[in-house]
């Protein structure tokens, strides 16, 4: 990309100094090298979120919180993951690991090995069946 279109969209706001956007991704820790999600935590006034890509169950959630963690919701939405801060009413509300539609994350901590790990909730729509190219008649 070059360096006037990377100018422009981070005075816009749609992409940070660092190329990080909305849309969560994979990237690598640059301290530790673990592969981690990284993405924007909100649509405005955002952080980076940088969080181990493992989803927590309920007392994982617990867990990474006495321990002083941030945890994210990572959800599916409009062709795109992405990652939103969690606040109490979440947590007493949609529990980790209980609810369809979304992941919770914690933090990445370097060294920090993730605890309460749960199966994925996300669940992509089913892509419809490819149409063959002669028609069955």
């Amino acid at each position: 990309m070059e360096q006037w279109l990377i100018n422009s969209l981070i005075e816009k706001g749609i992409l940070s100094a660092d190329g990080v956007g909305r849309g969560a991704r994979m990237n690598r820790c640059p301290s530790c090298r673990k592969i981690i999600i990284v993405g924007l935590d909100d649509d405005m006034c955002a952080g980076v979120a940088r969080c181990d890509p493992t989803p927590l169950g309920l007392w994982g959630e617990v867990a990474a919180l006495l321990d002083g963690l941030t945890t994210y919701d990572l959800a599916w939405r409009a062709r795109r993951y992405e990652l939103d801060r969690r606040e109490s009413l979440n947590v007493t509300w949609r529990p980790a690991g209980q609810c369809e539609g979304f992941d919770v994350l914690a933090d990445h901590r370097c060294g920090r090995a993730p605890q309460g790990a749960t199966a994925s909730q996300i669940k992509r729509k089913p892509r419809p069946a490819a149409l063959p190219d002669e028609p069955p008649f």
